[in-house]
């Protein structure tokens, strides 16, 4: 669902998946929503990242050039776009060399 005028956006998915980026896990929530506008994802809700054990919403995502900048309010991350160009699979992520998972 996407409001084009006020660029809100909201995403469905099957279940909760969750996958290794670098040395951290993110997880996606079966309802993903947010604001999105040039460069920017705002007020992000259902997408969050385990930092230290403990699991941290990603509110707001920025790009400038090719770096993503994941935040979760007081701190954030920042990522190669490249990184992202394909899509992450659940349980293996970016790593799955040929690995078949099923939800």
């Amino acid at each position: 669902m996407m409001f084009y005028s006020v660029g809100y956006f909201k995403v469905y998915f099957n279940a909760t998946c969750q996958f290794p980026i670098e040395t951290y896990r993110l997880k996606y929530q079966p309802t993903i929503s947010g604001f999105i506008k040039k460069g920017r994802v705002t007020r992000l809700t259902g997408v969050s990242v385990n930092v230290l054990s403990i699991w941290l919403n990603i509110a707001e995502v920025t790009r400038d050039g090719d770096v993503l900048e994941l935040s979760v309010g007081v701190a954030s991350e920042e990522f190669s776009a490249h990184r992202f160009a394909k899509s992450a699979q659940c349980g293996c992520g970016f790593y799955c060399r040929g690995l078949v998972f099923s939800s």
